[in-house]
């Protein structure tokens, strides 16, 4: 009977601990399942990151980059010499065959003019790099800010819908005890379903700044984190203007795109120019069977001097190019004033706003108070309340208004992008 008992209770024992691992198990399970369905709030270092680096547009201007590292590679190739091998019959139909060996000697520039085209397509394909980067960043700084700015004033609206609450609250049991009239709750009540509709109308709003941001990253965000304020007290608007030129992918692009039109043109000029060429040969079968080596001087003009046209055609297309470029440098400092402009106006009048925040919820303690006494009418009360709720909306609205023309400021300048990041450098160093 004792030797019965000694093997029922390790049994019991290990029981009861294969009953408490699963449900620690369970337990643990479900918190890290609950961990991983709620994602911590993006930052907005985190998602300049995934754009720059996931968006398509990135990924396709950089096999661009591909493309043209290989078409400097084809340019330089013509450097090296060529292999022919060419069979046939002679007249007395005896099989022939003939290897050649041919390396050109001078070609009027072309080969130089070819490799220095390519090298500038390269860098023409680097600013596109840039100019892409450039483009999805200006977007998740717009998705960024809204969805900030939106989150924020829902906030301000939920806070709006509380003290509505506790408004209506205190005004029914003054009506239920017969001492304001029927009117004031209703004027409470109507002003409370107002802030509830503009809760709703926010959280609308906030689903579409939310999928607009998800969008450009290609990354459910269900959360943001506010960014710092960027400290741009005493910056220099001329210096920022031509750092912003210096910078200025677009810029960079269409003068690359320039060089290689002008060496475009070189290459289409040196087809006018006969070529010399070095030839070894070796001839086999038939009536004739040696080798030679010689120098052969080649010169083609193509169908009706078609190079003439050519480079009158490449000539044109570089005028163009550089009104173009010229219409480019306007743009970028119509847009670089514009958000200088927005970023002086935002920074004077958030001071102002904050102020304006602090006096009017004074105000309105000072008005409730006020009412208690009989001093003041209960619409002085809600129109108070209103006057908190809207100020409290425009200071949300220029914080992150701020927060967007600082941070244009910086994309244009190129002082958005930290150094951790993994972008392209600018395409002097590559």
């Amino acid at each position: 009977m004792a030797m019965t008992l000694k093997m029922k209770q390790p049994l019991t024992m290990r029981r009861q601990l294969a009953t408490l691992s699963f449900a620690l198990a369970s337990v643990l399970g479900h918190a890290s399942a609950h961990a991983q369905t709620t994602p911590e709030p993006m930052s907005f270092e985190e998602a300049l990151r995934i754009a720059v680096t996931t968006h398509p547009s990135v990924i396709s201007r950089r096999n661009d980059v591909q493309a043209a590292n290989a078409r400097l590679d084809a340019a330089v190739r013509q450097r090296y010499p060529g292999f022919q091998a060419q069979t046939g019959k002679d007249v007395s139909g005896n099989d022939t065959s003939t290897m050649r060996i041919e390396k050109t000697l001078w070609n009027g520039g072309r080969t130089a003019a070819d490799i220095a085209a390519a090298e500038a397509g390269i860098k023409s394909s680097y600013a596109s790099v840039n100019l892409a980067q450039q483009e999805i960043m200006a977007r998740v700084i717009s998705a960024y800010t809204d969805l900030g700015r939106v989150k924020t004033r829902q906030l301000v609206a939920q806070s709006n819908v509380q003290e509505h609450e506790r408004l209506a609250a205190l005004i029914g049991r003054r009506v239920e005890s017969q001492i304001s009239p029927m009117s004031d709750g209703t004027m409470a009540n109507a002003r409370l379903s107002q802030a509830r509709a503009e809760l709703n109308q926010l959280s609308a709003l906030a689903e579409r700044a939310q999928s607009s941001l998800t969008q450009a990253l290609g990354k459910p965000v269900i959360d943001i984190l506010t960014p710092s304020f960027p400290n741009l007290s005493g910056t220099n608007d001329f210096l920022i203007r031509q750092k912003a030129l210096e910078y200025s992918p677009a810029l960079r692009r269409l003068s690359s795109e320039e060089a290689v039109l002008t060496a475009d043109i070189e290459s289409r000029k040196s087809a006018m120019w006969p070529q010399i060429k070095l030839r070894a040969e070796k001839n086999s079968g038939g009536s004739v069977n040696k080798s030679q080596v010689y120098v052969a001087l080649d010169y083609q003009t193509g169908n009706g001097f078609v190079a003439e046209a050519q480079v009158k055609e490449g000539i044109a297309k570089l005028e163009s190019l550089r009104s173009s470029r010229e219409a480019a440098e306007r743009d970028a400092l119509e847009s670089i004033n514009a958000d200088l402009a927005d970023l002086k106006s935002q920074q004077m009048q958030l001071k102002d706003l904050r102020d304006q925040v602090t006096a009017t919820t004074e105000v309105f303690d000072s008005t409730i108070r006020q009412y208690s006494v009989g001093r003041k009418t209960w619409i002085d009360v809600l129109n108070s309340q209103r006057e908190v709720a809207q100020s409290r909306y425009a200071q949300a609205d220029a914080e992150w208004g701020y927060l967007r023309s600082a941070m244009r400021v910086n994309l244009s300048t190129g002082d958005l992008i930290p150094d951790s990041m993994d972008i392209q450098s600018t395409t002097e160093q590559q």
